[in-house]
Parts: C-alpha cells; structure tokens; sequence
C-alpha cells in the first residue's frame, strides 16, 4: 500500500473525500513533504490514530476549545453533539458540563482510540458512534448544543 492509500485509509475516506484529505495525499504522492510539519502531520495520519492521540494540544487550540464550550452555557440536562470527534479529547472534556455526549466521527479507527479513552477516563455519559458530517442519521431535534471542535483545522 502507498502512503496515499494509508492515509486514505486511516482517514477512514475514499473515493469522493473532502479536497483538504485529497491536497495531503497528493502533496506526499509528489513529494511536498519535505518540510518537518509537514512530515510529523504525515506520520501521524499514516501511523494511525494512536499516534496522532499522542501528539501535544497545543495550549491556544486547548484555551479556545475551553473558551467556546463555556460560551454555549452548557447545563447539566443537555445532550451535546460533537461532530467530527476524532479521538475524544473534547467529547471528553464536554463531558463534564452536560448530561450526555454523542461523540460522533468517519473514521472508525479514529472511534476505535475514543472509546479506549472514553473508557480509561470514565466518561459513560459519552456514547460513540460512526457517522458521516454530510449524512447524519440524527433526528433534527437531538441535541440542545452541537460542536466541531477537532473540526476547526480542516474547515474551508
């Protein structure tokens, strides 16, 4: 398997992916990654979740993050989406502030690392589930409070 096809892999994508998956697969295809950034986000991708979980937050994404969940007042009854979840850091961290949490995301081996932290920090108010952000099986009236927060890097 070439790297483009790992990454696609990984990424859980495919034929029709979001362009921004499709620049990095081609952009290693043709050798753009040269640069050192460029290669840790590469290896990350390629090695799978497990790594990319690993990798530090950096503070201003953590504060920010923290700073948009405290600004949606989130009480106690309500049941938040978070969209695009990744590995669970921010389902996780939602937790705290509201009822119950669907962490939701593409990737099922991005799912795969949050329920193993999902679990280890004791979240069980945090349900996990394979979802597609352009197809979502949700009824319209769900969720009181949705967020992308692992979104925010790859929006257009």
């Amino acid at each position: 398997m070439n790297i483009s096809a790992s990454i696609q892999q990984n990424l859980g994508c495919g034929q029709g992916s979001s362009s921004t998956k499709r620049v990095l697969a081609e952009g290693l295809r043709y050798g753009v990654g040269r640069t050192r950034a460029f290669r840790v986000l590469a290896q990350a991708l390629v090695d799978g979740p497990g790594l990319f979980d690993r990798l530090p937050v950096p503070a201003w994404y953590e504060e920010m993050s923290g700073q948009l969940l405290h600004a949606m007042d989130p009480s106690s009854s309500d049941h938040l989406l978070d969209l695009g979840c990744g590995t669970g850091r921010q389902a996780i961290k939602a937790s705290h502030f509201v009822g119950h949490v669907t962490a939701a995301d593409r990737s099922s081996a991005m799912l795969e690392v949050a329920v193993r932290n999902r679990d280890r920090f004791k979240a069980d108010n945090v349900e996990i589930r394979q979802e597609d952000g352009e197809d979502l099986s949700f009824k319209s009236d769900s969720f009181d409070l949705a967020t992308g927060f692992m979104l925010l890097p790859v929006l257009k």
